[in-house]
């Protein structure tokens, strides 16, 4: 998962950084039945009601309790009506609802992304991840896949020459039990030639134990319309959905 971090990109963690200690959680306030679903969704919401700017606003959660509602169609619109993303980091070892499925399937349909990792790895995560960078969404796809193959995905039309990072889950949901391996390359449009590419394979993967995410960059591509070509390996029969996604510096 090594790469460069954007120049700007101290100013940014300082800002955060600082924010998130101001407003720490109180512990006393704490959920003690650990069957009891979390707000999250409820949270989400919140959001919107609040006097501040919702257009293209990035949403990060750190959770480790599931939520116990399932219905998020409401918040999708939403989402998508401001134009925001959410990224959700998830405890593998969460309390509360049974599933993750809804908050993986809320970042899948309004172009965020939902990442699952042990608490060890949760302080870590915002360094990986795009939401605090000072970057621009530029290409979402979420690529549906199972057991082994090849799958072309949407052409990505490169809006200029630049650095561009490239984001990945590995999993839809938590622990790293399926995943074998990625392999994803670029060529120019209706070109056989490929301009680049990288993979990640469970080997390459294992100083970031059950993490089910990885990014990659910077890519230096030009702006012209690429051709994107995934290969994949998982064990099982159970169908993934792999949310990528690109961002550029400027």
């Amino acid at each position: 998962m090594t790469s460069q971090i954007p120049e700007s990109y101290d100013e940014s963690e300082h800002v955060i950084y600082g924010a998130l200690l101001s407003g720490l959680p109180n512990s006393t306030e704490s959920i003690k039945d650990p069957s009891e679903g979390s707000a999250v969704l409820d949270i989400i919401d919140f959001f919107f009601n609040l006097d501040v700017t919702h257009c293209g606003a990035t949403l990060f959660i750190l959770t480790k309790r599931l939520p116990a509602e399932t219905y998020i169609y409401d918040l999708v619109s939403k989402l998508k009506k401001y134009h925001a993303h959410v990224t959700l980091v998830v405890s593998n070892n969460s309390f509360g609802g049974s599933s993750s499925e809804q908050m993986y399937r809320l970042a899948s349909e309004t172009n965020g992304l939902c990442i699952f990792t042990e608490d060890d790895w949760i302080q870590e995560s915002p360094f990986w991840l795009p939401s605090i960078w000072p970057s621009y969404l530029v290409y979402s796809v979420n690529a549906v896949v199972i057991k082994s193959g090849t799958v072309a995905l949407p052409i990505f039309n490169s809006p200029l020459v630049g650095y561009y990072y490239i984001c990945m889950t590995l999993q839809d949901h938590g622990f790293l039990d399926t995943f074998r391996m990625v392999h994803l390359t670029w060529s120019d449009a209706g070109s056989l030639i490929i301009s680049g590419s990288f993979e990640e394979t469970v080997e390459s993967h294992i100083d970031f134990g059950n993490t089910t995410y990885t990014q990659k960059g910077p890519y230096t591509l030009d702006a012209i319309p690429y051709d994107m070509t995934l290969q994949y390996e998982f064990l099982g029969e159970t169908t993934e959905v792999l949310q990528i996604r690109i961002y550029s510096e400027k």
